[in-house]
Formats: C-alpha cells, sequence, structure tokens
C-alpha cells in the first residue's frame, strides 16, 4: 500500500493531534467538531450507509433495512434514502 497522504494531510495531521498529546477519541471528535472541520450531514449519512449495509448482509431487504435505520437514528425515510443514494463513500 502506498503512502497517499499530501503535506498538507500530515501537517493537518500534526496540527490536530501533535506527537507529545495523547487524546483520546473523544477528544479529538470533540476537537474536529469546535473547529468545524466535519461535515456532519457525511458522517450522518456514512453511519446510515453502514448500518443500512450490515442489515443487508443479515438478509434485511435494503428498504426494510433503511425504514428500520430511519427509526433508529430518529430521522425520516426520505433523509435515509438521501443517505443512501446521494452521498458517496
Amino acid at each position: 500500500m502506498t503512502n497517499t497522504l499530501t503535506a498538507y494531510d500530515r501537517m493537518l495531521i500534526e496540527k490536530l493531534c501533535p506527537p507529545q498529546t495523547t487524546l483520546t477519541a473523544e477528544q479529538l471528535m470533540e476537537s474536529l467538531v469546535s473547529r468545524n472541520l466535519l461535515d456532519q450531514k457525511r458522517c450522518r449519512a456514512l453511519l446510515v450507509q453502514d448500518f443500512v449495509d450490515e442489515l443487508v448482509k443479515k438478509g434485511s431487504t435494503k428498504i426494510d433495512a433503511m425504514y428500520v435505520a430511519a427509526e433508529k437514528f430518529c430521522c425520516s425515510y426520505e433523509n435515509v434514502r438521501k443517505y443512501i443514494y446521494y452521498y458517496k463513500q
């Protein structure tokens, strides 16, 4: 596997997680959110897509899995549908 990190990527990693600090995953998330560096919709889309994919792998139909996801994530079926079909991983 080749290293695909750019100089910008490496600098950002160093800025967010300096070598001398040991941030927990929660602290890192808080840092990213507080600096407005995360696209919340894309994060939600990723979680919903993964959840639906897991249900489908377990034998659910895609539509049923999408209805279950809507209930689990407390959002509309339409939002789940958008996350599945319009947000690419």
